[in-house]
């Protein structure tokens, strides 16, 4: 088995990706806002984001750069 991140093994919806591609242009942290509690918690259940402690904030792994970058490369 390939060790690169395969856009099958944990696919997002598109609301999903573009939570990612929120969190990816954060420096650091990014601020979980309205409405988008259930694309953080997708995206940290198919490990691309971690979230913190009290769950207001988001940041990207980096399986999840793998993905935004595989995905890109793929559209």
């Amino acid at each position: 088995m390939s060790a690169a991140v395969s856009l099958f093994t944990h696919p997002l919806s598109d609301r999903d990706r573009g939570f990612l591609r929120h969190v990816a242009q954060a420096d650091d942290w990014h601020e979980i806002r309205h409405g988008e509690m259930p694309s953080a918690v997708q995206c940290m259940r198919a490990g691309y984001v971690r979230l913190s402690n009290d769950k207001r904030q988001a940041m990207i792994t980096n399986s999840g750069q793998a993905y935004l970058r595989k995905w890109m490369g793929v559209h």
